[in-house]
């Protein structure tokens, strides 16, 4: 399993993600990264510091798009896309134990819970969300370009509650606000 978070000119909460999850787990961390100039060198900085993989892209890959290329290039059987705002605060990597099946998308986590439907959908926004690799490759839907990056997979595998880690896991782990859209707004 490798942990994956998507970048765009935001080092700063790619650092204090990092650090949060090395807080509690060795597992490897990957980021995808589509910084400007200006924000790329910092982010690389921060990686090579905390030995973490990073790719980077000459241009912003997006939140939608950077998962569906980590997942479609992982050499894992298992992928946790995490928000690069969140910041874990207990050993979350209990709730993702590798003995446990995982099917499709069985762990999608909002801290303020659904939000507004979406095309008649109760959107759950991946904020953590533990993939099986080769259930994602042979979906048809995948994460795309949009505000809801997973809005096509949740229309075409439901969004029962079954998908979803229980209250408490929630206690895991705090997200600082929508920091990438907060800066640079969606159509950045």
């Amino acid at each position: 399993m490798e942990i994956v978070t998507v970048n765009y000119n935001t080092p700063d909460l790619l650092l204090r993600l990092i650090k949060s999850i090395r807080k509690f787990s060795d597992v490897p961390i990957r980021v995808i990264d589509g910084s400007t100039t200006e924000f790329k060198i910092p982010a690389i900085d921060v990686c090579i510091a905390a030995d973490v993989d990073i790719e980077c892209f000459n241009y912003n890959i997006h939140h939608g798009r950077g998962l569906d290329y980590a997942l479609e290039t992982s050499r894992y059987n298992h992928v946790l896309c995490v928000d690069s705002e969140v910041q874990l605060l207990k050993g979350i990597m209990e709730c993702f134990k590798a003995d446990k099946p995982l099917e499709g998308l069985p762990c999608m986590v909002d801290s303020n819970g659904m939000n507004n439907p979406i095309g008649g959908i109760l959107y759950l926004h991946p904020e953590l969300l533990m993939v099986d690799v080769k259930w994602y490759r042979n979906q048809e839907f995948k994460f795309i370009h949009h505000g809801a990056p997973a809005i096509q997979l949740m229309a075409e595998t439901g969004n029962e509650q079954k998908r979803c880690l229980p209250e408490t896991a929630r206690n895991y782990y705090i997200r600082g606000g929508r920091g990438t859209v907060e800066r640079f707004g969606y159509n950045f």
